[in-house]
């Protein structure tokens, strides 16, 4: 019997490919906190300081869950907080050296999967391929708002 090939399901195979093959790239921390190290290595380049509100906002996720992630990623070493001048309450997220190597590692192996996924395409099919996934993302983000106005 052949399986119906469905957006949902070609994008969740994809998915599965990529994880799989990015597998022999393993470390220590979680895919939460590969996010969370993206953001801050994203936001540095940019010269902007993250703080734990920044990240609650971002992932939008509850303080106690944030508070949890983040001490878990001070205790491994992939982050250090740091107090701000001026208010020392305040505490700025700062990358480890350790968090930034994963992280370059970890994006070099994303480009060399992008290429092997994308041999014998032209730009022209990657370029409708990207913009069709992002109207995708749009509609479900819009029919999610939609859903949860109503049930307010």
């Amino acid at each position: 019997m052949q399986s119906e090939q469905t957006v949902g399901f070609m994008i969740k195979t994809l998915s599965n490919l990529f994880a799989r093959n990015i597998s022999g790239h393993k470390c220590d921390i979680t895919r939460v906190q590969g996010w969370v190290i993206g953001f801050l290595y994203r936001s540095s380049k940019e010269g902007k300081q993250i703080f734990q509100r920044d990240i609650e906002e971002h992932f939008q996720i509850r303080r106690s869950t944030a508070t949890g992630i983040l001490k878990g990623m001070e205790k491994n070493g992939l982050i250090k907080k740091e107090p701000v001048p001026g208010d020392a309450r305040l505490k700025r997220l700062l990358l480890s050296d350790y968090a930034i190597g994963l992280h370059e590692n970890f994006i070099a192996e994303i480009r060399r999967l992008d290429t092997i996924a994308q041999a014998g395409l032209s730009q022209t099919e990657i370029d409708a391929f990207l913009t069709t996934a992002q109207k995708m993302i749009d509609n479900l983000k819009a029919a999610e708002a939609k859903k949860q106005e109503e049930s307010e």
